[in-house]
């Protein structure tokens, strides 16, 4: 047997460019073919980015406080939509989809991830209507879409494609449509995704919408005065009655919308819960010191801000290295020595996650994927940081917002910057 294939595996650099022995040319229908995957390719990538695109620029249902947006993205969704599915089993026939709450259940029939189940996005698109993007359960080969009011017409047809969301990246799973023809249930099985209709009869969901709506007058009953802590990751409000109430105000709104008049009411109410802690926390910071004022971080780190981009939440930062050893700014992780936190927080007790953009010294730059960067003891560097658009989910600060920076969730290592 000839040893020239053994050859070739352990010497690849020895290897000429074009040797016939070893690596032959492509034929003809060969190169046509990787032609063709890369133009696929480019066309899925290029599909993908308008999903993107398309769910960021997706607005709030009517009516929705500003929060809202946090809880569910675009569209209020129960938390248990496919425990209403299950329910919701019953034939129903009907010109039109317009009381009842219509819920569409999508299932991958393929593996997609070789250690987890996916994580599945749906995007669901009909004639005349705005696209409604969701983010299903993560390590679930099925996701739950609940329809209020979805005004479905006998013919109408429901476009589905389903994307399995890695850390940084869509990959496309299949695709579905469901025609309407005026009964459902209504099941169909395409492209490696099984998709399938049904509605909630609109005397079950007043039920539910009365029990939910109780059960935040209930709340709102017990609530307690918030008390605001300026220097933890979320500025107290998860230690008041305020996420509480909002979430159960967000399940009565996925089954009546928030315009509806009896959860409006109760809103109004949270409202000024939520403004009384507004105030508090004003007030807890008013001492901070002026935009640009220096502060020590992290043991041996003196930083201050030195601009900020209030429509782009874009911001820089100076770090002098006050120490006796070299610290290291590493952008692909955003940490810069012990600091390994960048919030901006603003007075709604909102907290955005701010990644490293970039890092500078004099004579030395260092950018995402790239080494990490030392600043040298006694000189100083400049810091980029900028809103992850993914995290913020089409979310911005209100104002006054802050800089919260530290190596922990914990308060002790915690400082806090003005930006305005």
């Amino acid at each position: 047997m000839s040893r020239l294939p053994v050859l070739c595996q352990l010497l690849p650099s020895l290897l000429l460019p074009g040797c016939d022995l070893c690596v032959p040319a492509p034929s003809p229908r060969a190169a046509a073919r990787e032609v063709k995957q890369q133009l696929v390719a480019a066309a899925a990538r290029a599909e993908i980015e308008s999903v993107t695109l398309g769910a960021e620029l997706l607005r709030p249902a009517p009516g929705a406080p500003s929060w809202a947006r946090a809880l569910d993205g675009h569209h209020p969704q129960p938390r248990r939509a496919w425990k209403l599915f299950a329910e919701a089993s019953a034939a129903l026939e009907a010109e039109r989809l317009d009381e009842e709450l219509v819920l569409l259940e999508v299932k991958v029939t393929r593996r997609c991830d070789e250690w987890s189940a996916p994580d599945l996005k749906l995007v669901v698109e009909r004639a005349g209507r705005p696209r409604l993007v969701l983010d299903g359960p993560e390590d679930r080969d099925t996701a739950t879409l609940a329809l209020l009011r979805a005004g479905i017409a006998k013919g109408e047809t429901l476009s589905i494609r389903v994307y399995d969301r890695d850390l940084t990246s869509l990959e496309r799973v299949g695709a579905a449509k469901l025609g309407y023809a005026g009964q459902l249930p209504l099941r169909v099985v395409e492209q490696d995704v099984i998709a399938e209709l049904r509605a909630l009869p609109r005397a079950r969901v007043e039920a539910l919408l009365a029990e939910r709506l109780r059960e935040v007058k209930d709340a709102l009953a017990r609530a307690r005065a918030p008390e605001p802590r300026p220097l933890a990751v979320d500025l107290g409000l998860g230690q008041s009655p305020i996420p509480e109430l909002r979430t159960l105000a967000h399940e009565a709104a996925a089954l009546g919308g928030w315009s509806e008049p009896r959860l409006a009411a109760l809103v109004a109410k949270l409202a000024k819960l939520e403004a009384r802690f507004e105030a508090a926390l004003k007030k807890a910071l008013a001492p901070l010191p002026a935009r640009g004022t220096s502060v020590e971080a992290a043991g041996s780190l003196e930083v201050r801000v030195a601009a900020f981009e209030p429509k782009t939440s874009r911001l820089s930062l100076e770090l002098k290295n006050r120490g006796a050893e070299p610290v290291e700014c590493m952008v692909p992780v955003s940490w810069i020595g012990k600091l390994t936190r960048f919030n901006l927080v603003d007075v709604e007790a909102a907290s955005f996650p701010l990644k490293l953009a970039s890092c500078t010294r004099p004579g030395a730059t260092v950018a995402p994927g790239t080494r990490t960067l030392a600043i040298p003891p006694g000189e100083t560097m400049t810091a980029v940081l900028e809103l992850d658009p993914r995290q913020a989910a089409g979310r911005t600060p209100a104002k006054p917002a802050f800089l919260r920076i530290g190596d922990s969730a914990h308060e002790a290592d915690a400082r806090l910057l003005r930006l305005d």
